[in-house]
């Protein structure tokens, strides 16, 4: 009914002129361009029997050029109708399947020249038994600015990517040198059909690091876990580009040594930040991955050795630098 409407809406702005020659049988030159076979003709002629296909060379009274393309969102189809009386007119369908578009196209076609053709079609009439026709020069019309039509676009591979890897992290504020641990990842990154990519991430770290005083040591480990965020992905050929920001939350587990008596504390730790990550997309599975940022402690905690020594107290901003490589696929 939706595809009824949209014709006799098209038909309606038809100038009167258009009524009234459907009395006689027109002659039709038809340019048809199509991905996949599909019957248009038998669908226009189960329509309406006012009109009449004939070849390029012969004269004309309506000329049609039909172009079918597929694209993520389904089937597109354009409709040109050029007419010397009637001028140039055009409509566009976008339906799931070929046939849908068709049989839409069909009844916008029959009903630029019969105002009294069927809106439905038998069956039988309704299965794909044309075959695309090599593309053939339309008529000249000096109303006609009309662009060639673009190839159809290669199929899109899957919206949805999984992501697996390691990284090498580097982290400050662990203690007083930079401590180095290894960063298991995971990750899924969805893409809209707009070409808009997003996507989170969850990994996982385990850094030691030590600190002394005249009156001791203390040694601490840090067990985070890693959940971010990144808004958005800008691609410039095989590199990517994505801005995160990202939550880790875990433990601090601090023990003395070399001092008696030797006491142990577990802590909790919870950091915001946000970071930057460049990507090399490699034989369209393997990552090499560069990324850094700033965090930001939001529980700072101070370890001391017999109440006057302070050992180490955590920054109120840190920062982190990490490579690894991964794996995407899906």
């Amino acid at each position: 009914m939706k595809r009824a409407l949209l014709a006799l809406g098209f038909c309606g702005a038809l100038p009167l002129s258009a009524r009234a020659q459907t009395a006689e049988t027109l002659g039709v030159q038809l340019q048809y361009r199509a991905p996949e076979s599909c019957s248009f003709r038998s669908q226009v002629l189960a329509r309406t029997r006012r009109l009449s296909f004939v070849d390029e060379n012969a004269n004309a009274d309506v000329a049609w050029s039909v172009t079918l393309t597929e694209s993520g969102a389904g089937v597109r189809g354009a409709l040109l109708v050029r007419s010397a009386k009637l001028g140039r007119l055009e409509r566009h369908v976008t339906a799931a399947s070929c046939a849908q578009v068709v049989s839409a196209l069909s009844l916008v076609a029959a009903l630029s020249v019969d105002p009294e053709a069927s809106l439905t079609v038998p069956e039988e009439s309704q299965q794909p038994t044309e075959a695309p026709q090599q593309p053939t020069q339309a008529p000249p019309s000096p109303h006609s600015t009309t662009p060639p039509p673009k190839p159809p676009p290669a199929s899109p591979g899957s919206d949805t990517k999984l992501s697996l890897g390691l990284t090498l992290t580097g982290q400050s504020g662990i203690a007083k040198a930079l401590a180095w641990a290894p960063r298991p990842f995971v990750g899924l990154s969805f893409r809209s059909p707009n070409g808009y990519t997003w996507g989170f991430g969850l990994s996982a770290m385990q850094a030691h690091g030590s600190a002394a005083v005249d009156a001791g040591r203390a040694e601490f480990t840090w067990s985070l876990a890693r959940l971010e965020a990144f808004p958005l992905r800008l691609t410039y050929g095989k590199l990517r580009f994505e801005p995160a920001v990202f939550f880790e939350a875990g433990q601090l587990r601090a023990r003395g040594v070399a001092v008696t008596p030797a006491a142990e504390v577990r802590r909790p730790a919870f950091f915001a930040g946000a970071l930057g990550r460049v990507s090399l997309v490699a034989f369209d599975l393997l990552l090499l991955e560069l990324e850094g940022g700033p965090r930001l402690s939001l529980e700072r905690d101070r370890f001391y050795l017999f109440e006057t020594n302070t050992v180490f107290k955590i920054p109120l901003v840190t920062g982190f630098v990490a490579g690894g490589v991964g794996l995407e696929f899906l």
